[in-house]
């Protein structure tokens, strides 16, 4: 086993004479792997050729010794890149940039919108007079609008008491939030076009 290991470390160190590779089939096998050289086309010389015969011919060299140092890698050329293409000047289609501006300015003011109709500010465009006719109860307490009922504001199912809220409000806020923050970076893409 110490043999082999011997032969395998003078194989990798390039110090292997050719008979003794081509009498071992697995080294042989190795150096045609590692080298890339064919052993078969190689005539081996006998044994007692002593310290003329051919050896492997490759050596290998520590990273500080000098012979290592002098050697350099060949310059190669660049490779030809190509150039880079201008931006061309294609605008945006119009319908994109009218739905990022608004939504740039409907989002807040959905936003608002629903903030203030949870203090019942938006309880001016409540008529009594109309919702009296439609058989409704006109309440000075209510002054928030019924967002799951905005087609019967001329009726008192359209109006909820004020100061509080519930899902569709913070719904609204959310949807408000998120359509200006959309139309923010829409117009920010398109800018950068």
């Amino acid at each position: 086993m110490g043999a082999s290991n011997d032969k395998l470390r003078k194989l990798l160190d390039g110090e292997l004479d050719l008979s003794e590779v081509s009498d071992d089939p697995i080294l042989a096998s190795l150096a045609e792997k590692i080298y890339g050289i064919e052993l078969s086309e190689i005539k081996a010389e006998p044994e007692d050729a002593g310290e003329d015969a051919p050896m492997l011919g490759f050596e290998l060299h520590m990273s500080g010794s000098p012979e290592a140092k002098e050697l350099s890698l060949p310059e190669l050329p660049l490779p030809d890149l190509p150039e880079p293409t201008a931006k061309k000047g294609r605008k945006a289609p119009r319908m994109m940039r009218l739905s990022s501006v608004g939504a740039m300015f409907l989002g807040p003011a959905i936003t608002a919108a629903a903030a203030m109709n949870i203090e019942g500010r938006l309880g001016f465009l409540k008529s009594c007079s109309t919702i009296e006719s439609n058989q409704g109860v006109c309440d000075a307490t209510r002054e928030r609008i019924n967002w799951l009922a905005p087609t019967r504001l001329g009726h008192s199912d359209g109006w909820l008491e004020t100061g509080g809220f519930g899902i569709p409000t913070i719904g609204l806020i959310v949807l408000g939030l998120l359509m200006l923050i959309f139309g923010f970076q829409g117009w920010r893409f398109l800018r950068s076009q």
